[in-house]
């Protein structure tokens, strides 16, 4: 597994490629382009219930309940493809 570095002031994002328009920004000028969009979501587990399956998994036995509300919040991608074509 590769060290990514995440820091803001060091983060770039390069689209380019098969693309029509290849661009490059940093996390500051990605947050200024593009709409933020904030979705609510109930995310399960796909194991959720297995350890109630007759033929035992390998892994955490999850029982029910594996389930979580969750707020995700940045640029969609659907975005950032438009523009680069």
């Amino acid at each position: 597994i590769q060290d990514i570095d995440l820091a803001p002031e060091r983060w770039r994002l390069t689209i380019d490629g098969e693309v029509e328009r290849p661009f490059a920004l940093t996390a500051a000028e990605l947050e200024r382009a593009f709409p933020i969009a904030r979705v609510t979501s109930v995310l399960e587990c796909a194991g959720n219930g297995r350890s109630l399956y007759a033929d035992k998994t390998d892994g955490l036995p999850w029982g029910l309940g594996a389930v979580g509300c969750l707020a995700f919040e940045g640029v969609r991608l659907a975005d950032i493809l438009a523009r680069a074509g």
